[in-house]
């Protein structure tokens, strides 16, 4: 009976050593490139402001933001960072999987590299609540932003898709350089054109297609908060080059 016991122990100890290796390959094969930011390390990226983003800021930017100024916002949003539980890492881990899966070896699009765009490392970062950006999905120079209410979205794939291509274009890759002079007339600063809304996820300029639409997201006149705007041809897409390729970057999954 003794040696039955020790059998069994042994048996049961090489099992938990080979589910031991096969979740740890299992997190090498999802994490060699996916980087979470934790609460603390959100909120000290969001203050340092690396990317300049709140110099794009017009006074109207800060009004819908309930700030009266940038110092004034970076005190609002102080303490937006949150933690991404365990089990929301892991199904982000496996939508990055599926992506590189659907993307590997495609053709360029858009002037998007798509090896490029799925082997630059990820990294992801979370807030909560509206005050921040309404609330709204974003990049932050190379971070993926995502609210809390995001964590169980259905659309998580296409979510990471769309905020990774902004993160590519930010590379001035020249593929995307080039894909921009031949489509599009780069104009005026956002910051100068009345009423445009400020966008972290697209350069700092207005830009008209090669047949003189102008792309752009302005705040209506009596605007009544963040999102009571209206963009060319009343579709999110046609608010910026950058944003039309995101959207139809996510079109390919």
């Amino acid at each position: 009976m003794l040696v039955f016991y020790m059998q069994l122990w042994i048996g049961l100890l090489i099992i938990g050593l080979v589910l031991l290796i096969i979740l740890l390959c299992y997190f090498k094969l999802y994490n060699n490139d996916i980087y979470f930011l934790n609460k603390s390390q959100v909120d000290t990226y969001l203050q340092l402001n690396s990317d300049s983003y709140y110099e794009t800021f017009s006074q109207k930017d800060l009004e819908v933001r309930n700030a009266s100024s940038v110092q004034d916002y970076l005190e609002n949003i102080k303490d937006v960072g949150t933690y991404i539980p365990k089990h929301v890492q892991i199904r982000i881990n496996n939508a990055i999987y599926n992506i590189k899966q659907n993307l590997k070896g495609k053709d360029n699009e858009y002037g998007v590299n798509f090896d490029i765009l799925i082997n630059t490392p990820w990294y992801i970062g979370a807030f909560k609540g509206s005050q921040y950006e309404n609330g709204l999905p974003h990049t932050r120079g190379h971070v993926i932003m995502i609210n809390e209410n995001q964590f169980n979205t259905n659309n998580l794939e296409e979510l990471l898709l769309h905020e990774k291509t902004h993160v590519y274009q930010k590379m001035k890759n020249p593929e995307f350089t080039q894909y921009i002079k031949d489509n599009y007339i780069k104009n005026t600063l956002k910051k100068n054109e009345l009423n445009s809304r400020a966008n972290p996820d697209v350069d700092k300029y207005i830009y008209t297609t090669k047949n003189g639409v102008k792309l752009d997201c302005k705040y209506k006149v009596n605007t009544n908060g963040f999102l009571d705007v209206d963009y060319t041809y009343n579709d999110s897409k046609y608010e910026h080059p950058w944003e039309y390729v995101a959207y139809k970057i996510e079109e390919l999954i």
